[in-house]
């Protein structure tokens, strides 16, 4: 099904709840959220009585007969009900769970029957503002949270405080964003440096006026360096860009050196909200394209060129520098016995002496740098609104998080499985699974149901946790490549984005490849400009702003 058609439904079935929950008070609640994501970090257990509506004492007290709770944790490959992981913190808890497993596309159909899970995972901040709207979520004030989930609730802050904006609808709040800590899909910039050695550039270039000079110095040399590293070569050029119709692939790096991010809202010098596209620094960075188009420094098929033809280009060496796929994750260095990446063995095959080294995004005239990122945001905690009507089990759906975020012990269970049978602690301490459970499609690891951090069961883990089981290495190199610059509303749509994106994101793209390419001049720009502000531009950022105030300003 279409996702059109998928909202569509989603909304008549929610129209059907609403009249649903008019007729029953099983579906107490409040009215309505907005939400953002993310998942790696909770701590301590928490003792104390109960959520919202202040429940009694005999509701906080330990039943003697396990607490039922239907859990939603996954929406994509499906788990085996009643798993192995399941069973372990049924025991651990004391509690009978049910466990749905509901793609997406299936949770408007238990809203539409009155049957949400009392725990789900939604995947999107759109849906935790359109189930809260329609009263299917419980309230989960950031009060409550701090008490009964301190770790969890510290470590959301420590990472983004920013994201309790996309759990955030109508001031209050219905939702735990999971978070990351270290996005190692983060891009970075990665240098041929044996090229750096032949024109004897030792320090690897980190601003734009570094970046100009080694480009002159590798062009002035291009002859020899072809020679040196691969004669089938006919043209040696800077860099490219790759899949160019889409906003984070247009050369980020180089516009974030001007304090702009085309394709995205940021903060201008007065706490405004605006498109990066309108910001100061776009026509500064859209010269300094213009003028390395003109020197040669630029492939000219940036315009046409898809992923496929960008790497078969890096692989023969014809580029000096990657900044459109150098991830994060490909500059941790390799292990003793790990492989390189196919695409360095490819290259190392044409060009023997090739080297490679790794640096942030660049710094501008005025020290400022960046690469699009899509942030720390990845998906959310909810519970049903059913809850408040149900303290106990409210309690004690917080009390597992809380507990399973800020225990090593539980959480590897609930991440991982059994030690010793699908995973165990390496020589680094870190849990690595055992075939064939690290694949979860397998009979055994849908039986067993461990789908590492951020799992079903394991949906938190406090900032001791997660720095005690994520590679150092990782956390090193993310925390010295990354100049991250994700959008100041993480993406949630606005009313008039279903009718401006698409358009504007066409005019900007067909704007930059003229101006660079020298198709128009300069001033091209400014009609760019006129036109965003002709067609609705106004009105689309007067719905950022009010967003951004109301859900996001400290």
């Amino acid at each position: 099904m279409g996702k059109k058609r998928v909202r569509i439904l989603f909304s008549a079935l929610l129209m059907v709840t609403l009249l649903l929950s008019a007729c029953s008070n099983n579906n107490g609640g409040n009215a309505s959220p907005e939400s953002t994501s993310g998942s790696v970090e909770s701590s301590t257990t928490s003792a104390s009585a109960s959520p919202s509506a202040s429940p009694s004492e005999s509701a906080s007290a330990e039943p003697a007969e396990p607490i039922k709770i239907s859990w939603h944790g996954n929406f994509q490959t499906e788990l085996d009900a009643d798993g192995t992981i399941e069973q372990e913190i049924e025991k651990q808890f004391n509690v009978d769970i049910e466990f749905i497993n509901a793609k997406n596309d299936k949770l408007p159909l238990l809203a539409s029957s009155n049957d949400m899970p009392d725990v789900m995972r939604l995947p999107d901040p759109k849906d935790v503002t359109e189930y809260a709207k329609a009263g299917l979520l419980l309230e989960l004030p950031q009060e409550l949270l701090q008490e009964k989930t301190p770790s969890i609730y510290q470590a959301v802050n420590e990472v983004n405080p920013d994201l309790w904006g996309l759990s955030n609808y109508d001031g209050k709040n219905y939702a735990i964003p999971q978070y990351i800590k270290y996005i190692t899909w983060d891009t970075a910039m990665k240098w041929r440096k044996d090229i750096l050695d032949q024109v004897g550039i030792a320090k690897t270039p980190t601003t734009i006026e570094e970046f100009d000079a080694a480009f002159k110095a590798v062009k002035d040399k291009e002859k020899d360096i072809i020679k040196a590293t691969n004669p089938t070569l006919k043209k040696l050029q800077m860099f490219t860009g790759t899949d160019i119709a889409f906003a984070w692939n247009q050369f980020t790096w180089l516009f974030g050196a001007y304090g702009s991010m085309p394709g995205t809202w940021q903060l201008d010098g007065n706490g405004a909200v605006v498109r990066g596209e309108l910001l100061p620094g776009t026509k500064d960075a859209l010269a300094k394209l213009r003028e390395w188009y003109d020197a040669g420094y630029i492939d000219p098929a940036f315009v046409t060129d898809k992923g496929e033809q960008f790497t078969s280009k890096w692989e023969k060496g014809q580029y000096l520098v990657n900044g459109s796929n150098g991830f994060i994750s490909d500059a941790v260095p390799l292990k003793p016995g790990e492989p390189e990446k196919p695409t360095d063995v490819n290259l190392k095959k044409n060009v023997p002496s090739a080297l490679f080294a790794w640096e942030k995004a660049p710094a501008g005239p005025s020290g400022q740098q960046g690469f699009w990122s899509w942030g720390p945001r990845q998906n959310f905690f909810a519970m049903s609104a059913r809850l408040k009507d149900d303290p106990a089990k409210m309690e004690k759906v917080l009390q597992m998080i809380e507990a399973i975020a800020s225990n090593e012990q539980q959480w590897l269970t609930a991440a991982y499985g059994i030690e010793g049978t699908s995973f165990k602690l390496g020589d680094n301490g870190l849990p690595q699974f055992i075939k064939p459970y690290d694949d979860v499609k397998t009979a055994e690891g849908k039986k067993m149901g461990a789908m590492g951090a951020g799992g079903p069961f394991a949906p938190f883990a406090n900032i001791e946790v997660t720095n005690k089981f994520t590679d150092p290495d990782i956390a090193t190199t993310w925390t010295q490549l990354t100049t991250d610059k994700p959008d100041a509303l993480f993406g949630l749509p606005l009313p008039s984005s279903s009718e401006l994106d698409q358009r504007n994101q066409e005019k900007w793209t067909d704007t930059m490849i003229k101006v660079i390419s020298g198709e128009k001049p300069l001033e091209y720009y400014d009609d760019y400009v006129k036109w965003f502000n002709d067609n609705g531009g106004s009105k689309w950022t007067q719905e950022a702003n009010d967003l951004y105030n109301s859900q996001f300003k400290k």
